[in-house]
């Protein structure tokens, strides 16, 4: 259940601090990055509908990378799998790197290129998903319009469907300006995830914050 997890999830963190308190002060930071991140995670993914934790602080941590997962609509993870894997097999075909700026400058073109296409299958299948829901509100539509008593009754359910229809349609229209774009982020900007003038920079930021996949790919007692 969601609290029993929730349990298992303040035993780590007790477990942590007592970790913590054993440590010299130039291991604590380190530590307690790698250490609270997956429970954090371990957390959103609970999803409870009300803080539990009565901590501002952490409450607009928790909003922050809530308001990010909706705002990507999924793209962020499978993008974020992508960078990871491409890191990982050439780490293990190649060798380590010295440092994280290194890895990114090594695979950038890779990644660049990996990243485009997927960003390209990603609004192709928003288009048909969009088209797909489209073509049920019609369907509805006219099957509300075979019920009516006269043919000019406009029911409150069909002003909804009209207006979900029309939405549907203008976010399409957006993403197929995209697919025309050199590249689909130019158009969509945050809904599409790693998105910046610099993607490569913020690339290099993310995985930064990344301990377990630095431990991976970057050589031992390098920066």
């Amino acid at each position: 259940s969601q609290f029993y997890e929730l349990n298992r999830l303040l035993d780590r963190i007790v477990q942590l601090k007592e970790e913590l308190l054993d440590m010299e002060d130039n291991q604590k930071n380190k530590h307690s990055v790698v250490g609270y991140k997956p429970i954090l995670y371990a957390y959103l993914e609970l999803d409870f509908d009300q803080h539990v934790f009565q901590h501002p602080k952490l409450q607009r941590r928790i909003n922050g990378i809530k308001n990010v997962k909706k705002r990507y609509e999924g793209n962020l993870y499978e993008k974020r799998e992508i960078i990871y894997r491409v890191l990982r097999e050439s780490a293990n075909t190649n060798g380590r790197w010295k440092s994280v700026t290194a890895a990114i400058n090594d695979v950038y073109p890779t990644l660049e290129k990996e990243l485009k296409a997927f960003d390209q299958n990603w609004v192709k299948n928003r288009i048909a998903e969009n088209n797909s829901k489209i073509a049920k509100l019609q369907e509805a539509l006219e099957n509300n319009k075979k019920r009516y008593k006269r043919a000019g009754d406009i029911k409150i359910q069909d002003r909804t469907y009209i207006n979900y229809i029309k939405s549907l349609e203008e976010k399409n229209r957006e993403f197929r300006q995209a697919l025309k774009a050199y590249n689909v982020a130019d158009i969509l900007k945050k809904k599409i995830a790693f998105n910046s003038n610099d993607q490569e920079q913020t690339l290099l930021n993310h995985v930064r914050n990344c301990p377990e996949l630095l431990a991976e790919i970057i050589e031992k007692d390098s920066k």
